[in-house]
């Protein structure tokens, strides 16, 4: 099973982002969209687990250093991997809360290597940012993508999913195994 584990956004956030995704839409033909309901941060890509993985990566997310985390974030701009030529990734970063982002993605990263579940260890730094599309082929104009005002629209990462990503010709389907609801210290 493909499984991986994200910080998803905000039904107020998503419904903002669609009118972003709407405007790359009808500037790029090209574009394949994320699915609107399945926005998110990823903090880890597993790939291909066994059930047993499953289960084990379920009971860690009842670890108590992963509770008490609610992270106030807000957007910032548009951008893409790679970020010159033909990009393949549209995304929109995070103005505030980036650094509260990759710092719970070291400790939720550390719990699970501590656990002994195997983890890949990538050579690329992680950098918090939200999916917005897919380019299939020809080039998208930074100036465009910087054109489009994000207004800072602030809001809460309060919950961490562990997904499962089924592969379809109509792109990737998300369904949530675990969801841990994040909690403000001292209630």
């Amino acid at each position: 099973m493909r499984v991986f584990a994200a910080l998803p956004v905000s039904s107020e956030i998503r419904k903002f982002l669609s009118e972003v995704m709407d405007k790359l839409s009808l500037s790029y033909k090209n574009l394949k969209m994320a699915p609107l309901l399945s926005l998110h941060i990823t903090l880890h890509f597993f790939g291909e687990i066994s059930e047993k993985k499953i289960e084990e990566l379920k009971s860690i997310l009842d670890d108590p250093f992963l509770t008490g985390r609610i992270i106030r974030a807000s957007l910032g701009g548009l951008g893409s991997f790679p970020a010159r030529g033909n990009p393949r990734v549209i995304f929109c970063t995070l103005k505030e809360g980036a650094e509260e982002v990759v710092s719970f993605g070291k400790t939720f990263n550390e719990i699970i290597h501590n656990s002994g579940l195997a983890v890949e260890e990538g050579g690329r730094s992680f950098t918090p940012h939200i999916t917005l599309a897919r380019n299939k082929q020809g080039r998208i104009d930074p100036h465009f993508l910087n054109s489009l005002d994000l207004e800072q629209r602030v809001f809460l990462f309060d919950r961490l999913v562990l997904y499962q990503s089924i592969l379809r010709s109509t792109g990737a389907e998300h369904r949530p195994l675990k969801t841990l609801i994040f909690t403000r210290e001292g209630e």
